[in-house]
């Protein structure tokens, strides 16, 4: 009997000293991962370079585009200049298959956490990228803890120059687990996540101690490929669990929401976000003195340039409260013509 075929999911980061390709089988628990150095020369041009160097990989096993469901990149700039860039790097036969879709290291972050088992996203998590002497951060906060859960997720950068860390120096290990307690209070996470050549290297010893009391900790260099390529899979934005705030130079669109009762329950309503728009939202309010009105709110997606943005409007009210709100609007006019 002929084997049935599997799905493959591709995920492929472009960095500007290494590539990483991942790539999901369905069905298997564990994804292929695989990372590609790249030479001073190949640095400077390191989107086609990368992309080079996957190519021979696929053809050195065998692999081709029309095997995948989907492939998606991930960069740290994902300017439209790289993106441009990246479009005439890929093959014609990529680009007519699959198109050119490419995320951020933040939100490759993101599908990665949320795609994991429950226990992965059910508490704060902390990704830590350190490479060139430079320290980010991405930090998914679990803000609302009901069965209806809410995220914040914020991306920021760590000044190491405030906290006297330097690669290579005898008090790199002791400065940063310093640095990482005071941040830790202020921050706290109970799965943290590691990634980036600067934490490669036996310095780390007072640091792991300490970031491994009573926290998960994970070393990887493929996080981003991985969460490019499960995001092939499924978008975050089909989660159900609650929303998520992305506040960052990439958004999760459709995970804004407001809270209304139902029947005496708290819940979450998500409101679809329009990937290049801004949306205007009628909300009903029912207030304490029994007098119903309307309140209108806007939510702009930050670093937008738009100049004639789409106004989309929601009403979402049932019939019984148009109704009621009709009856209202009446019983008003006949109280300001009495």
């Amino acid at each position: 009997m002929e084997e049935l075929e599997t799905k493959k999911y591709a995920g492929i980061d472009l960095g500007r000293t290494s590539v990483q390709f991942s790539i999901y089988r369905e069905g298997q628990e564990e994804m292929t991962e695989e990372s590609f150095l790249l030479s001073e020369e190949e640095q400077k041009e390191y989107i086609e370079s990368g992309m080079r160097q996957v190519e021979r990989y696929m053809e050195t096993g065998g692999l081709r585009w029309p095997d995948f469901q989907a492939v998606h990149f991930s960069m740290e700039d994902a300017s439209e200049e790289n993106r441009s860039k990246l479009k005439s790097a890929v093959s014609e036969e990529l680009r007519k298959l699959h198109g050119v879709k490419v995320i951020t290291h933040f939100r490759a972050f993101a599908e990665y956490v949320f795609h994991q088992e429950r226990i992965m996203w059910d508490r704060n998590t902390l990704l830590l990228d350190y490479h060139d002497n430079k320290l980010s951060y991405v930090l998914i906060d679990q803000i609302r803890r009901s069965k209806q859960k809410a995220y914040r997720a914020l991306q920021q950068r760590i000044d190491l120059n405030e906290y006297r860390v330097a690669e290579g120096t005898p008090e790199q290990d002791q400065n940063f687990g310093q640095m990482m307690k005071r941040f830790l209070v202020k921050n706290p996470a109970n799965i943290i996540f590691l990634t980036g050549s600067g934490f490669e290297g036996n310095w780390m010893k007072k640091t792991l101690t300490y970031l491994c009391a009573g926290r998960r900790v994970f070393l990887g260099q493929n996080l981003y490929a991985n969460g490019a390529c499960l995001l092939g899979i499924h978008s975050i934005e089909l989660m159900d669990e609650g929303m998520i705030l992305m506040d960052g130079p990439d958004m999760v669109y459709h995970t804004v929401g407001v809270v209304t009762t139902e029947a005496g329950h708290s819940m979450f309503r998500l409101l679809q976000l329009e990937e290049n728009g801004i949306i205007h939202m009628e909300v009903w309010i029912l207030f304490l003195i029994k007098v119903r009105e309307w309140i209108s709110f806007t939510i702009i997606r930050k670093r937008m340039k738009l100049r004639e943005p789409p106004v989309i409007s929601k009403d979402f009210r049932n019939d019984r409260q148009r109704q009621q709100e009709s009856a209202l609007k009446s019983a008003l006019l006949r109280r300001q013509r009495e």
